[in-house]
């Protein structure tokens, strides 16, 4: 009788080890962060940075969610964490699992700078390219042009009180406007002022990736210029409800 419990025992240690832990929304993110990392490793060879940042990364996205929804067991991990979320239940499970998918891409783009060095390569290159561009378009002996445009976008954008508005596109447009003229005063070579700029962009709008992108290359001594990253559209088939988002 006892070897029988010893033995039941056993086997029940047995099973409990083997089961498989439940996947945190956590170590989703960095499963999904070290999976699109890899990918833009391997599909950014060779490719410029503005192909890098306005397709490849968002090709990546679709990628690894299409892999997942593919993989029947770590698909199921992933509903259970859809269905913890506590989303309204009068929508789909589709649009629960495009809400998730949204949440998901925004931490990814908003660390990317920091977590991924095809990015962030790609990122800095792509502002540097572009200003270059830009200076052989300009009048050299103009700098005054550069100046007045940033004086009058401050003076606007600081007349307008986002935080007294509830309307959500208003705020995601000003905060927009203050990631460019962020953006503008690196054109001009002032760091600080720049900075100032996304803070305000972010405040506005915490989800701005790209002010977020910007301060960071900043803040990391990678000299940052005005770039056309604001014209970029993440815009893709959906591959899955997951990444549906991207519509």
């Amino acid at each position: 009788m006892r070897l029988f419990i010893i033995i039941n025992l056993l086997l029940s240690l047995a099973l409990i080890s083997c089961q498989k832990k439940q996947l945190s929304q956590d170590d989703l993110s960095i499963k999904f962060n070290n999976d699109w990392c890899s990918c833009m490793e391997n599909e950014s060879k060779d490719k410029t940075p503005e192909v890098i940042i306005s397709q490849i990364s968002v090709n990546c996205i679709q990628s690894v969610m299409l892999q997942y929804t593919q993989d029947e067991q770590l698909y199921d991990d992933i509903r259970a964490l859809v269905a913890a979320k506590g989303y309204d239940d009068t929508l789909s499970d589709y649009e629960k699992e495009k809400l998730f998918g949204k949440e998901l891409g925004k931490i990814l783009i908003t660390n990317a700078v920091d977590n991924c060095i095809a990015y962030r390569h790609a990122l800095v290159q792509y502002k540097k390219d572009y200003i270059e561009k830009a200076k052989k378009e300009m009048d050299p002996e103009d700098k005054t042009g550069t100046d007045e445009l940033i004086n009058n976008m401050q003076s606007h954008l600081d007349g307008i009180d986002a935080g007294q508005t509830n309307n959500p596109q208003i705020k995601k447009r000003v905060s927009a406007y203050y990631a460019l003229l962020g953006l503008l005063y690196e054109y001009a070579g002032k760091e600080i002022p720049a900075i100032e700029q996304y803070d305000k962009a972010i405040l506005i709008d915490p989800e701005n990736s790209n002010a977020i992108a910007f301060k960071k290359s900043v803040i990391a001594g990678r000299m940052a210029y005005e770039s056309g990253l604001g014209n970029i559209s993440f815009t893709a088939n959906a591959s899955s409800p997951l990444t549906s988002f991207l519509e």
